[in-house]
């Protein structure tokens, strides 16, 4: 609800405050009750917002701080209200995380090592982080030489016009950016070369 003192200030209160103080026109407000009114009205708007940016998809705790600092709302406000969303289970670091992984395997499939590390560059903790890909690698039954195949699988055409050793090379530099170890790259590009319909070009005759 929007309260209007005489002097044009206004601020948008939660009815559950209008009720408490039976705020009606024409009734006299001290500095301190408008002060809290106005507080009031801002951790409202704070809080709206925050599930506003969660009903759109999941946050992390940092993350979602953020973007309400953005708001101007200030640090210690976005702090209370952040903390609050958490401990209702409506922000939650592991669920965020978890997401995020699944998102990076499904569009861009690298080591586990490298998720991980993407994750934590969102504001979660190396420990979380590390727990979300693990976990998510459970509940698929996705190895690691899974993801290098899956990251292969993006290159697949291009190396298909590559000579095998020139392919090889590619693919090894290519999963090697995708954060797979050199073991993991021979093994996947193996298994590439006997695809029936992997057909790299043949090696140019000197005759």
């Amino acid at each position: 609800m929007r309260v209007i003192l005489k002097s044009g200030e206004a601020a948008d209160v939660p009815l559950s405050l209008v009720s408490k103080w039976n705020l009606s026109a024409g009734i006299a407000i001290t500095p301190r009750q408008w002060e809290e009114l106005v507080a009031a009205g801002e951790r409202t708007r704070c809080r709206t917002a925050a599930q506003q940016m969660l009903a759109i998809r999941e946050h992390g705790q940092r993350e979602l701080a953020a973007k309400l600092r953005r708001k101007q709302f200030t640090a210690e406000l976005v702090e209370d209200v952040v903390n609050e969303l958490a401990s209702a289970g409506l922000v939650d670091d592991a669920r965020f995380a978890y997401a995020l992984a699944q998102r990076q395997v499904a569009r861009r499939p690298s080591s586990p090592r490298q998720i991980e590390a993407a994750i934590v560059a969102k504001g979660v903790t190396s420990f979380v982080a590390a727990d979300a890909v693990d976990a998510l690698l459970s509940d698929d039954n996705v190895s690691e030489g899974e993801l290098a195949w899956r990251a292969l699988q993006k290159r697949r055409r291009r190396l298909a016009g590559l000579t095998v050793e020139a392919a090889r090379k590619a693919a090894y530099s290519y999963l090697a950016q995708r954060g797979f170890t050199a073991t993991v790259a021979a093994e996947t590009f193996e298994r590439l070369l006997v695809e029936p319909d992997f057909a790299p070009q043949t090696e140019a005759s000197n005759d």
